[in-house]
């Protein structure tokens, strides 16, 4: 949704109003936190921006906590030692 306000690709175009039906309730939450700057037909919309961090952090987030609760664990790899011993006749 972003590169294509920036872009300034036309509102009424099917692809792009399919992309902004789907990505509107993800930015909704964002919406106000930031003015919009225009020229030319171009948007610079930053809460846009900021949703797309927000959720990028939010997934790292529920991926660290997965991998720490059904995560490989230490306990189940087991390494390989040798000794050599040396006797005494």
């Amino acid at each position: 949704m972003f590169n294509l306000r920036v872009l300034g690709a036309n509102p009424a175009a099917g692809f792009a109003t399919f992309i902004y039906g789907i990505t509107a309730p993800l930015i909704a939450p964002f919406v106000g936190l930031f003015s919009t700057p225009q020229f030319d037909g171009s948007v610079l919309e930053w809460h846009s921006l900021v949703a797309v961090v927000v959720y990028a952090l939010l997934a790292w987030l529920i991926a660290k906590v997965v991998w720490l609760v059904v995560g490989e664990t230490r306990s189940a790899t087991t390494t390989a030692s040798s000794s050599t011993e040396t006797r005494t006749p």
